[in-house]
């Protein structure tokens, strides 16, 4: 899921299952797992504390609890969380429940916003009828590979993001929203890349789930 930076009083929805597998319905805020959250590479993890909701319609409480009755419920995460750009991991385990939510990206859209404008700085430049400048810019009869390779690596070359160019930045972001996590709730999550061939991302938590560091691997 996505928020941008900064955003405030917002809701996700988590489950709770047993150790079968099966939803786990009817839990108050005494009877949830204890929830944890953290922001990879950013802070320690913390607890979010619940206090249950009256109705499924009340507004926004920090670590306000409300449950759907299949296992689903709402937990009204704290504004700290969505404050900066970055990837935010919440989960819970306890004695035959176990509680998964979906990643939230912060900043994300924005970020991807970022890269797309880096583009339309290239492609701005190209002429409004490209036929009128003679056969360099045929791009079906007569292509000019030399001048189409060099415009392509361009663009992925431009748009530097935090340290990286734009194809890096994809590799990256394509993978942490798609890829395959595992190790959870060990102390090192894997993510991998979109194709499978490597590890792009990979997150190392103490005992207590604090994250204590992150390496990327964008290439």
């Amino acid at each position: 899921m996505f928020f941008d930076a900064g955003s405030q009083s917002q809701s996700i929805i988590v489950r709770v299952f047993d150790d079968s597998g099966l939803p786990v319905a009817g839990l108050n805020a005494a009877g949830m797992p204890v929830v944890k959250a953290a922001k990879a590479g950013a802070f320690a993890a913390v607890t979010i504390a619940l206090v249950n909701l009256s109705a499924a319609t009340d507004a926004w409480t920090e670590g306000g609890l409300w449950g759907y009755g299949d296992g689903t419920y709402r937990i009204d995460i704290p504004n700290s969380l969505l404050a900066d750009p970055g990837r935010v991991t919440i989960w819970g385990e306890a004695s035959g429940k176990r509680l998964e939510a979906d990643t939230i990206q912060v900043g994300l859209l924005a970020a991807i916003a970022a890269l797309i404008t880096a583009i339309k700085s290239k492609t701005d430049n190209l002429p409004a009828d490209p036929a009128a400048v003679g056969s360099q810019m045929d791009l079906v009869d007569t292509p000019n590979v030399a001048a189409i390779d060099e415009l392509v690596a361009a663009i992925f070359a431009g748009g530097e993001l935090d340290g990286f160019g734009l194809q890096e930045a994809l590799r990256l972001i394509l993978a942490a929203l798609v890829g395959k996590i595992s190790g959870l709730p060990t102390n090192e999550i894997l993510t991998r890349a979109i194709d499978d061939s490597k590890v792009r991302i990979t997150s190392n938590q103490d005992a207590d789930g604090n994250i204590t560091g992150i390496t990327l691997d964008a290439s």
